[in-house]
């Protein structure tokens, strides 16, 4: 079957979710629905219900229960560097079951909560991806429907809940459901058999039916260490009417898991022991499309009569289609590293598929027209798939992969071709090499997962360890440890809990940190007076520290603070923490649950708990740090505005803060809402300032240069930098103000305006200030006016993912000893543009490769430099490639002219060719040429260039008979002249010094004389 442009396909049945669940009826050939004939066994008289429906009555149900309904979180998780992707419905919640979430924020207050969160489960631990298309029920992406109860209800409500959900509102048959629970395991004997839930279960199920599993099955947790505890599965019987107690966990299609009931009461420690939460959780999934398979009673058996891979295909793509719309429209793109990858593998794996199943041309562009499907279906609950533009945005991506796949795929499939057959004709063991794979995937670009299908499917093993060890030679080390936080110590959720329950210490009251004098005064009496209310090892809460050392550290909590813990990209400070008897160095700050943890060394005397102290912040250090800071939010600002006007406008235009635009404009744009310029991503310290955000495109030189001049610009503009404590609501009502979506914030936050008339701006909320003055919301120190930053040089623009970019800046000293640097280096190899024509091409080189090499430097002026280096660098090599031609043809010339002197009884033939510069190749040019009209006459040929003199001697037919050889000869003369030589008998070559030629020449002809 081929499928082209415009085709239309037969319709199939895809996996769990039918029509409404995967991608449906579009006029693209590639639908999905369930055919009379695939459907199962009706059950009772239950309603089919539609994936929506599924999915509203949960959330209804729920939501009648008291639970507040959460929206989805992006599919990309925002500052966890342990998840490609969110896989599983409690990543948004992890800080709440952490500790780590402000009481305050809407996250805090929740008690109860509902959702249907997008999870991708294509890479690291949760990795779906090799199974789909195998079976009905692996999938990339799916929705997982949960409840949540934090603190509040417990295991005997949310069974509750599960059981009167599936049998009175779905109106599943009880008799088909079967239930786990944890029946201990030797590997965790701190845990033990949760015999409470089965006898929760009893009032529901057959105790025939509520089976003991162990810890693979029936134990949660998060990660290695952390939140954890045992679970309950709840299992479905499609057929029915039968034991089948012992298909449950096995894998069986027709007995299905299809809703875990976690309870999360234990925090595990990295000594593995199991500490009670101070409060237990509940966090619960259910898959939507698993549920809604059984709920519409699709047969889950694979079709075996399937010989020609149709409905496996179906599966492939209807699945893979789903999974990059949602994470493109999530802001995750095609690339080379991480989930960037992870997309990648999985559009040309589709494209693949849709080549060699559904015998695609190779020209036709075809799997990025499902993108509609998708968001016609998934568009009710995820209304950013309504935005017209964005669906463009996410087709023009999808159509891009295509294309460039499109280039490699075929000739990779017949190189792929090439190598089965020459296995199977040299009567090979059907071994595919990793060597091989590694050229499909670096010449071809087919990803491994993708050659290990191919090879599968063709009865071969591929050898994955010589892949992986070729691929680890040739990957590029990143650098990933830029975000995560420099952290000597954990204060577990379980310790936490202890300091507030057991030892009644309260919050660390931290708000001093915001007063300082952030201008150019000093900060002499902003000290702390304080208590020392608890000292912590890492493990242990200790009454005193006896003993000054510099290398053990510690970590104290006081009553009350002025340091700045780590925290949305800032620095922590440092400083001292000091009384008369002692002296404590803060190296380090953090915050854990409610606590600012003071992280550093006894230097002097003996600390005891309850000691009176003061604190000193290294301030000198945190202006720097604020000046950083506040030229971010200057960056973020022109960024926005910068870039907006350029892909609105080409040459940019406001008027009243807001865009002017047409609509033919934004389609050539291919943005406009897709386009945020949204801040990725920023780190500040004393030194430097690192921000990334989101673009579509390339950022030019042109436009980096306009971005760091009209900072600037603002910079000059000496405006006061104001920060305003408002309620969060309040704030939201701001136009254009600026805050990272995926933080949760407090009901009450700081306001940071960039702007000399705050009061003007409160009172005319109707304004748009997007691209009037920065405002964002911030938790962070700030200096009081931009005159104090001084200046901001850009040190480099990046790209360090598709559609992500990167600026790295400097200012105030740093700014200025970066320009010094920058002007020093201008100065000393400021000859070169003087007179380019006669600049050294050395000099050139060594220039560039300083300026490439050292990343403190001005940006633009750096690559201007570089830009008129590589010029000159050009002329110079062109004129010495003219040159060295001319010289050659010089060379071959006078060794033709030579050759024809008369040469009779010359026994050699000794020349210093002193009219002639040149090094050895122009010798060797002469030398060829003589020989080509001379094939008789032996040869010692001389010349001198600016550097060394080169000599070459070549035995001929004159030399026959006697006993010289060419290479002792040469040796000779060169000691004689404290040169080098080397060579064979019949041809030796020799170098010296530069002038030596004349002495050279009556070497040899003396040392000829003796073969006379």
């Amino acid at each position: 079957m081929s499928v082209g442009s415009g085709d239309k396909v037969e319709k199939r049945y895809v996996g769990e979710g039918g029509l409404n669940g995967v991608v449906g009826g579009h006029d693209d050939g590639f639908v999905s629905t369930v055919k009379a004939s695939e459907k199962g066994p009706a059950l009772s008289t239950r309603p089919t219900l539609s994936a929506e429906e599924v999915r509203s009555g949960f959330i209804n149900y729920f939501k009648e229960k008291n639970h507040t309904v959460v929206e989805s979180a992006s599919v990309i998780p925002y500052n966890d560097n342990t998840l490609l992707f969110t896989n599983a419905g409690m990543n948004q919640f992890k800080k709440i079951f952490l500790g780590q979430v402000d009481k305050s924020s809407d996250l805090g207050k929740l008690k109860r909560a509902v959702d249907t969160q997008k999870c991708i489960r294509a890479g690291g631990k949760h990795n779906d991806l090799d199974d789909v298309g195998k079976d009905v029920y692996h999938h990339t992406f799916f929705e997982m429907l949960g409840n949540w109860s934090f603190g509040d209800y417990f295991k005997e409500e949310s069974i509750d809940y599960a059981w009167d959900l599936l049998t009175n509102v779905y109106k599943i048959d009880p008799n088909r459901l079967y239930v786990t629970y944890f029946g201990g395991d030797e590997k965790l004997p701190s845990c033990p058999e949760d015999l409470e839930t089965k006898k929760i279960w009893l009032k529901y199920v057959d105790e025939s039916r509520i089976l003991p599993f162990g810890m693979k099955e029936n134990f949660w947790e998060m990660a290695e260490t952390g939140p954890c505890g045992p679970c309950s599965e709840i299992h479905y019987d499609r057929i029915g009417k039968r034991d089948a107690t012992n298909l449950v966990n096995k894998d069986d299609p027709s007995v299905l898991e299809i809703w875990n009931i976690v309870f999360m009461q234990y925090n595990k420690d990295e000594k593995k022991n199991m500490n009670k939460l101070p409060f237990p959780c509940i966090d619960t999934g259910m898959g939507l499309e698993r549920i809604t398979s059984i709920l519409q009673n699709v047969e889950s058996k694979v079709n075996e009569e399937d010989v020609d891979r149709i409905d496996y295909a179906y599966r492939v793509v209807s699945d893979h289609i789903r999974c990059v719309t949602i994470a493109i429209s999530d802001g995750c793109l095609p690339g080379n590293e991480g989930r960037n990858y992870v997309i990648r593998r999985i559009i040309r794996r589709a494209i693949r598929v849709g080549k060699q199943i559904f015998q695609v041309g190779s020209n036709v562009l075809w799997f990025y027209k499902l993108v509609d499907s998708v968001c016609h279906i998934l568009k009710k609950c995820f209304t950013d798939l309504q935005n017209e533009d964005r669906v463009n945005y996410i087709k023009n991506i999808i159509k891009q992969e295509e294309m460039v796949f499109n280039r490699t795929l075929e000739k990779g499939v017949d190189q792929f071709n090439k190598i089965i057959k020459r296995s199977n004709n040299a009567g090979g063991d059907n071994l595919f090499s990793g060597k091989d794979a590694f050229e499909l995937y670096t010449s071809y670009g087919f990803p491994i997962d993708l050659v290990q299908i191919m090879c599968e499917e063709k009865n071969f093993k591929l050898n994955m360890s010589e892949f992986n060890e070729l691929f680890r030679k040739h990957q590029l080390v990143s650098d990933t440890n830029n975000f995560k936080m420099n952290k000597f110590f954990d204060l577990p959720v379980e310790k936490a809990h202890e300091l507030k329950q057991k030892h009644g210490v309260e919050a660390t009251e931290d708000h001093y940190k915001y007063e300082w004098n952030n201008d150019d005064r000093k900060n002499d009496m902003a000290k702390v007076e304080t208590d020392i209310v608890v000292i912590y090892d890492g493990e242990n809460f200790l009454d005193s520290i006896k003993t000054p050392s510099k290398d053990k550290k510690y970590a104290l909590i006081l009553r009350k603070t002025n340091f700045y813990y780590e925290n949305g990209g800032q620095i922590y400070d440092t400083g001292v923490i000091q009384n008369e008897q002692m002296k404590f160095q803060v190296l380090n700050v953090q915050k854990m649950n409610e606590y600012v943890l003071h992280i550093g060394v006894l230097q002097e005397g003996k600390i005891e708990k309850n000691d009176s102290v003061h604190t000193v912040v290294n301030f000198d250090r945190r202006k720097l740090v604020a000046c950083n800071h506040t030229a971010t939010h200057l960056l973020n600002f022109v960024i926005k505005k910068v870039l907006t006007e350029y892909v609105i406008h080409g040459k940019g235009d406001t008027k009243n803060g807001d865009l002017v635009h047409t609509k033919n404009e934004k389609e050539q744009a291919g943005v406009n809402s897709i386009f945020n310029c949204d801040q990725k991503g920023s780190l500040v310290d004393d030194e430097k300032l690192r921000f990334d955000f989101s673009f579509f495109q390339n950022v030019s030189d042109e436009l980096v240069s306009k971005i760091e001049s009209q900072v600037n610009d603002l910079i000059k503009q000496e405006l006061a930098v104001s920060v305003r404590t408002m309620d969060l609501k309040e704030s939201k009502k701001i136009k254009g103000i600026r805050a990272i979506f995926e933080e949760d914030y407090a009901d009450v936050v700081n306001v940071v305006f960039i702007d000399n008339d705050v009061e003007k701006i409160l009172n005319h909320l109707d304004v748009n200030y997007s691209y009037l003055c920065s405002i964002e919301l911030c938790g962070g120190t700030h200096i009081a006016n931009t005159k104090f930053i001084k200046k901001f040089i850009i040190t480099s623009e990046e790209s360090i993912g598709k559609g992500i970019y990167r600026i790295n800046a400097v200012t105030n000293k740093k700014a200025e000893e970066v320009e010094a640097k920058f002007d020093h280096l201008l100065a000393k190899y400021k000859h070169i543009f003087e007179d380019p024509n006669e600049g050294k091409l050395a000099d050139v080189q060594m220039y560039k490769r300083v300026l490439k090499e050292d990343k403190f430097l001005p940006y633009i002026r750096k690559n201007e430099i570089l830009d008129k280096l590589e010029k000159i660098e050009k002329n110079i090599i062109e004129k010495t490639k003219n040159m060295q031609k001319e010289l050659f043809n010089k060379a071959t010339t006078i060794g033709k002219d030579y050759a024809l002197e008369d040469k009779s009884g010359v026994l050699v033939d000794v020349k210093l060719f002193d009219t002639l510069s040149g090094n050895q190749k122009v010798l060797e040019k002469i030398a060829q040429s003589y020989c080509k009209h001379n094939k008789l006459c032996s040869y010692f040929f001389i010349i001198d260039d600016e550097k060394n003199t080169y000599c070459v001697f070549e035995m001929k037919d004159s030399l026959k008979g006697t006993t010289i050889q060419a290479d002792a000869f040469m040796k000779e003369i060169m000691q004689s002249v404290e040169g080098h030589s080397g060579g064979g008998k019949n041809k030796a070559f020799g170098s010296a010094a530069k002038g030596k030629g004349v002495i050279i020449k009556e070497l040899a002809q003396q040392a000829v004389k003796k073969y006379h």
